[in-house]
C-alpha cells in the first residue's frame, strides 16, 4: 500500500540535499585545482587521479563532479580529451591542445598514433615538416633510430599512409604528412631549415 512520506522523512530528505550542494561545491573546486595543479607539472589528470587525490571527499561520484566543471564559466579552463584508453583532463591555462594530445598519445602508448599524430599537425598548424631530433626530447624521448623505425613501419598500414620520410642534404631527417604538405613544399621547407638558413650571414 502506498504511504505518503512522513514530514520527518521530508525534512530529513531536504537537509540532506541542503548539505550535499555545497560539499558537490567544495569537490568541484578541489578537483579543478587538482586539474589545474597537474597541468602546471605538464601532467593529464584522469578520474582515478582525483578519486585518488580528493581523499576524505571519495564517497562523491568523481566523474559526476567532473561532468558539473563544464557547467561553471569558472572553470572554463578545464577541458576533457578522449584517450584511446580513458578521458583525460587539463587545464588551458597551462598547456595547450596540441601538447595535451602528445600527452594523451604518450600515456596511451600508441606509439604510431603519437608519431603520426605529431607529425601531422607539424605539417598543419605551422606548417612544416618534422625533425627527427623533435622526437628525442620530452614528451617522446625516443631515439631517431626508432623513431625511422616506426614511419617505416607505417608504411604497411592504411590509415598512416600520409606520413613520409625525407632526408636533407646535409643528412638530417624529416617527417611529413601528405595530407597538408606536398613533397616538393616540404623538402623546400626542409632544406630552408637545415642548409639556407645557416648560410644566410
Amino acid at each position: 500500500m502506498f504511504r505518503w512520506p512522513r514530514r520527518e522523512d521530508r525534512d530529513n530528505h531536504g537537509r540532506e540535499e541542503a548539505n550535499q550542494a555545497p560539499q558537490e561545491d567544495t569537490a568541484r573546486e578541489k578537483t579543478a585545482e587538482i586539474i589545474r595543479q597537474m597541468s602546471q607539472n605538464v601532467e593529464l589528470a584522469t578520474a582515478d587521479d582525483v578519486k585518488e587525490k580528493l581523499g576524505d571527499s571519495q564517497d562523491l561520484d568523481a566523474e559526476a563532479v567532473l561532468a558539473g566543471l563544464g557547467a561553471d564559466e569558472k572553470y572554463s579552463d578545464i577541458t576533457a580529451l578522449k584517450g584511446k584508453k580513458t578521458v583525460y583532463y587539463y587545464s588551458t591555462l597551462h598547456i595547450s591542445q596540441n601538447y595535451a594530445s602528445m600527452l594523451a598519445r604518450v600515456s596511451d602508448q600508441d606509439l604510431h598514433a603519437l608519431v603520426a599524430g605529431t607529425i601531422r599537425d607539424e605539417s598543419r598548424i605551422y606548417p612544416r615538416p618534422a625533425d627527427a631530433r623533435l622526437f628525442e626530447k620530452a614528451p617522446f624521448h625516443l631515439s631517431i633510430p626508432q623513431v625511422v623505425q616506426l614511419v617505416e613501419s607505417m608504411g604497411h598500414m592504411e590509415e598512416y599512409s600520409d606520413i613520409q620520410s625525407m632526408t636533407a642534404s646535409n643528412g638530417a631527417v624529416y617527417f611529413y604528412s601528405a595530407q597538408y604538405l606536398t613533397e616538393d613544399h616540404a623538402r623546400g621547407l626542409m632544406e630552408w631549415i637545415e642548409v639556407e638558413e645557416e648560410q644566410i650571414p
